[in-house]
């Protein structure tokens, strides 16, 4: 089961190389009479095998790729270059490109060697060089898993993400670099996946790419993986009531996938009425939220989240329970309407709905079951612009946030901070200049968190200013300012993979 271009073990890997997909090849390409590439797209057949570095071929007709181990049909907006490429290793290469850039770079073929989950890393790491032109070697044995007899593993980039994947015990191998979720891309990860994978095997409880699911919405059928795209545990509270955990599950895959994965997912459930007159149909009224987090130091900091009232329908399966659907209430000029057409059974159904939206207590509590159950260092949870509120109750709460208003500045690197005039955040504008006399600009919104000491920051812009203007450059910034010992701030940027330090000027 593959879906949206994400995985899950693998999304704190970021890759140290800063590159960027371009038209040229990182190795010499093998002339052939049998294809041209004219303008852009290719037409035609090639193919090419050794005893030692292995062997590939391409048929690419129209839009229409047949590769050595997968077929797919590219974006008919969208252009494709195929090629055949000999070095250390031979590979067929497939970019689906427009006039200016790369949305797919596409490669497989048959490797020298076989995969096996003991040496899937280091022929990972061999292929991500040489068909990308990489110098490092970003995967690790524990960045490999394995789902229906195909290894996958799953690398950040800094202009997007690629999938490598190999048939174990076979020599087949597949990689997908994508600038962009659009276009296609996801079908062709699915594509490459189902041609390499063991029907004949159970999906993994883990599957290496997270399935995007529908929006929630009345009948919704639920999926079966709540995993999350990092290492922390899933939510998972056991409590007397029967039809509690059931309901977490469903709140968490199905309204869980509105919003982009984080670290942790915390729901949130005030079941308020049973009725179980019908095993195969049990109504489950309640009110329902889920909570995305990001743990820094001992602070899950709120990324994201929703409240999803309504109504769950689940059956009776042996001696538990299991959600099948959910009766929604609507949003908008609809919303009243809705909640009386759903919880308006009786006047005590309609008061403990009203009295349910503010239960600070059960999200409080709810909190400290997953710290309890999990055992993880979270002392505090944390709104963005808010002081953090502590987990333990009888704990004294004073913050003191600190003095970082002014200029810091190291070579090349300017930063103006803004204190904040209340709450946790702090105005940050970082200017670098770069090697062409433009001056890269990050805009960001730093959260502090106490027990690092650190600003986090997220989804802050970039912009580059020439003197042409001013470019967008995206709104996907991510880093934390720390504040060091000896007065300096260090600031690490995920989007380049970078550390420096900045002075007060």
């Amino acid at each position: 089961m593959v879906g949206r271009i994400v995985t899950k073990k693998m999304a704190a890997v970021i890759i140290a190389a800063c590159m960027a997909f371009t038209m040229a090849g990182c190795v010499k390409s093998v002339s052939a009479s049998a294809y041209k590439t004219v303008n852009g797209v290719t037409e035609g057949n090639y193919e090419v095998s050794t005893d030692d570095k292995g062997s590939a071929s391409f048929d690419v007709d129209g839009n229409h790729v047949e590769m050595t181990n997968f077929s797919f049909d590219a974006d008919p907006e969208l252009k494709v270059q195929a090629e055949i490429h000999e070095e250390d290793l031979v590979f067929a290469q497939v970019l689906v490109h427009d006039d200016e850039s790369i949305m797919q770079n596409i490669s497989d073929g048959l490797y020298s060697e076989v995969f096996t989950q003991e040496n899937a890393a280091a022929l990972f790491n061999d292929i991500y060089q040489k068909t990308l032109g990489g110098t490092d070697e970003p995967v690790t044995d524990e960045n490999v898993t394995i789902d229906r007899g195909v290894l996958v593993t799953g690398l950040n980039l800094t202009d997007g993400q690629m999938f490598l994947m190999a048939k174990e015990g076979t020599n087949q191998f597949i990689s997908i670099a994508a600038t962009t979720a659009e276009y296609g891309s996801q079908d062709i990860i699915d594509a490459a996946f189902d041609t390499l994978k063991d029907e004949s095997e159970p999906a993994a409880e883990e599957d290496p790419i997270e399935e995007e699911t529908a929006e929630a919405e009345d009948a919704v059928v639920p999926e079966e993986d709540t995993e999350t795209i990092y290492e922390y545990p899933v939510y998972s509270h056991e409590t007397d009531d029967p039809f509690y955990a059931p309901a977490c599950q469903y709140i968490m895959e199905n309204c869980g996938s509105q919003f982009d994965p984080e670290e942790i997912m915390i729901p949130v459930v005030d079941i308020l009425r049973v009725d179980d007159s019908n095993p195969e149909d049990i109504l489950v009224w309640g009110n329902y939220w889920v909570y995305n987090y990001a743990l820094r130091g001992t602070t899950l900091m709120n990324r994201s989240g929703g409240n999803f009232p309504g109504v769950i329908h689940m059956q009776k399966d042996g001696d538990t329970y299991t959600a099948f659907a959910m009766d929604l209430v609507e949003d908008g000029s609809d919303y009243d309407s809705s909640v009386k057409k759903l919880f308006g059974v009786d006047d005590e159904l309609m008061e403990a709905f009203a009295n349910s939206t503010e239960d600070h207590d059960l999200y409080m509590d709810t909190l400290r079951w997953y710290r309890d159950d999990t055992g993880l260092d979270i002392e505090a949870s944390q709104d963005f612009g808010w002081d953090p509120e502590l987990l333990d109750p009888d704990a004294e709460a004073e913050f003191e946030y600190p003095d970082l208003a002014g200029t810091w500045v190291t070579d090349g690197v300017e930063m103006e901070i803004k204190n904040p005039d209340e709450g946790n955040v702090y105005d940050v504008v970082i200017s670098v200049e770069q090697d062409d006399g433009n001056i890269l600009r990050f805009d960001l919104f730093g959260e502090y968190e106490f027990s690092t000491g650190a600003l986090y920051y997220w989804d802050s812009s970039m912009t580059v200013e020439s003197e042409d203007g001013t470019a967008d450059e995206g709104n996907d910034a991510e880093g934390y300012l720390g504040l060091e010992e000896d007065g300096t701030i260090a600031w690490y940027s995920a989007n380049h993979d970078t550390e420096i330090w900045l002075e007060r000027a």
